[in-house]
């Protein structure tokens, strides 16, 4: 059953960041340098990589998130850092109990690579 975390399932920090150069080819075929977008979901939602896949481990509804990527092509999402996922977790852990403070979820950064699109930003706001 999918369910909403806290009042809503948001995509809290967005940013369309071109390659270098056009060293990594649009997936449309089209010959223009495509485009880096970093995408970090809310804490509360777990959201990580399975497969190909975006999933929540807390049960969050990802059909919004996943009908926006959709009319851009079903982009593959990677994994922003280079740290296996519970490397990561177990640093947050540690770091939690040695501040005694909450920090931020960092496997909740994922990255698509999209065909270049000057509405993309706009567009994917429609999605929080």
């Amino acid at each position: 059953m999918k369910q909403r975390v806290g009042t809503a399932l948001v995509v809290v920090a967005l940013s369309l960041l071109p390659y270098p150069g056009a060293a990594l080819a649009a997936p449309d075929g089209s010959g223009r340098a495509a485009d880096r977008l970093v995408v970090k979901f809310v804490d509360e939602a777990r959201v990580r990589i399975r497969g190909a896949v975006l999933v929540s481990l807390e049960g969050a509804d990802l059909e919004p998130v996943e009908a926006v990527l959709s009319r851009f092509g079903n982009p593959l999402p990677l994994r922003v850092l280079l740290r296996d996922e519970p490397a990561v977790d177990a640093a947050r852990a540690a770091a939690e109990a040695h501040s005694g403070r909450p920090l931020p979820d960092l496997n909740g950064y994922v990255e698509l690579t999209v065909a270049p699109s000057a509405a993309l930003p706009s567009r994917m706001r429609c999605a929080a």
